[in-house]
């Protein structure tokens, strides 16, 4: 096992730090070290693994939004619902490979829920269901 001193620790963050606040608006070679989100919005959509268009806000890092689950619909009427009926809506999702409307939570922005049409093949927001590339 390799042991290093709390001084080499220090000097190797801050020389990653100094590489990627030099490369402002070029290609990150350290995307993938830890370094919390500052790489990924320094780095702008090259390395998000998700964007979505709130309609009040904006296109967003996907890491401002809570999933609320997939669209299903009205709600069933409450007259003669049975437990298993009420299962089947409020737990069973569909899991389908493709376009899917669902819902979002704007939890680090305005705070708005909507919904939105996600390529779950790409893990990309569509525009349409019929949107498909």
């Amino acid at each position: 096992m390799k042991i290093i001193s709390s001084w080499a620790r220090r000097r190797r963050w801050s020389v990653i730090r100094r590489i990627i606040n030099n490369s402002a608006g070029k290609e990150c070679l350290l995307g993938r070290v830890h370094l919390g989100r500052q790489a990924y919005y320094q780095e702008g959509d090259r390395h998000m693994a998700l964007t979505l268009t709130c309609p009040i806000c904006g296109k967003r890092n996907g890491y401002e939004f809570r999933y609320g689950g997939e669209d299903k619909g009205p709600r069933p009427e409450e007259d003669g619902l049975d437990k298993r009926a009420w299962c089947e809506y409020a737990h069973m999702n569909t899991c389908k490979v493709g376009v899917v409307r669902e819902w979002w939570f704007h939890r680090d922005g305005c705070g708005s829920w909507f919904i939105a049409h996600r390529n779950t093949a790409r893990n990309i927001e569509v525009d349409s269901p019929e949107d498909c590339t």
